[in-house]
């Protein structure tokens, strides 16, 4: 070490070091344009660039993550006030839904004062081959009991076939267990109306064993009847489509189109009761 600091080579870049660092005082407190100063800025200056480039580039690096950060908070937030008005909207036309059936569930009353109806939401529908039920969100704690005649304002949708405390099944008019003792409005022959294996995947039922020479025309309205007090009287239950014969030629029978279109049911009504009339 002591050989370093006594070399030639040592003691030269030493004077070389101080001799540009005077030179470098002398030009920064200069208080005007030398030589030497122009010089240290021909010198200093890239450096000084390169120096303020890495710091723009650090700066911007640093600033393009908390621009980020701050993009995602924004975003954020902007989906949770979507997520809010979204939730508005829906509560909005709920809220014009419930109504709408609140005004139908008040003509119907008024139309037919006879019943007592209870309004219920569907909440699931099995439509599968022959099976057509749907649930209910209301039962026996609202008075429904099995057998209780479910209608819309549009007619006969189905009964119920069973009742827990606060939901119950429907088994629809167009299920193969449903009979339904009804009459032909326009002449008031009595008929039975039943779900058919065959007709009840396209929605639709049929009156069977009707006389061949009954006076039974398509586009007449079929009602329920009243008879055997299952159900209330005159709730009407479809139209007549089509009259066909029977395989063995003795009698016919005719395709019922349903008044409501049970594919499409949101809210219906259970007649929890009703004055029996003759």
């Amino acid at each position: 070490m002591r050989k370093l600091f006594k070399s030639k080579i040592f003691i030269f870049g030493l004077i070389l070091a101080v001799l540009a660092f005077g030179v470098m005082i002398y030009a920064f407190v200069s208080p005007s344009p030398t030589p030497i100063s122009n010089l240290m800025g021909v010198i200093v200056t890239p450096f000084e660039k390169a120096v303020n480039w890495v710091g723009d580039g650090v700066g911007g690096f640093f600033a393009y993550f908390k621009g980020y950060d701050d993009l995602e908070k924004e975003n954020e937030r902007l989906w949770d006030r979507i997520a809010e008005y979204e939730q508005m909207e829906a509560d909005y036309y709920a809220a014009i839904s419930e109504n709408e059936e609140l005004r139908k569930l008040a003509q119907l009353k008024q139309k037919r004062s006879d019943l007592t109806f209870e309004m219920c939401s569907v909440v699931s529908v099995v439509t599968e081959g022959y099976t057509s039920t749907f649930t209910i969100n209301r039962g026996t704690a609202d008075g429904i009991s099995v057998g209780d005649c479910v209608m819309t304002d549009a007619g006969f949708v189905g009964y119920i076939s069973s009742a827990g405390l606060k939901s119950a099944e429907v088994i629809t008019l167009v299920n193969i267990e449903t009979k339904i003792a009804c009459l032909v409005s326009r002449t008031r022959q009595a008929v039975v109306a039943e779900g058919d294996f065959v007709l009840s995947a396209d929605g639709k039922l049929k009156l069977s064993y009707i006389k061949n020479d009954a006076d039974l025309k398509v586009g007449d309205i079929i009602e329920t009847s009243g008879a055997g007090e299952n159900y209330p009287k005159g709730i009407i239950v479809g139209t007549v489509k089509e009259i066909k014969s029977e395989s063995h030629g003795i009698s016919q029978y005719a395709i019922i189109e349903p008044s409501v279109d049970i594919y499409k049911l949101t809210t219906v009504f259970v007649v929890k009761d009703f004055e029996i009339t003759e």
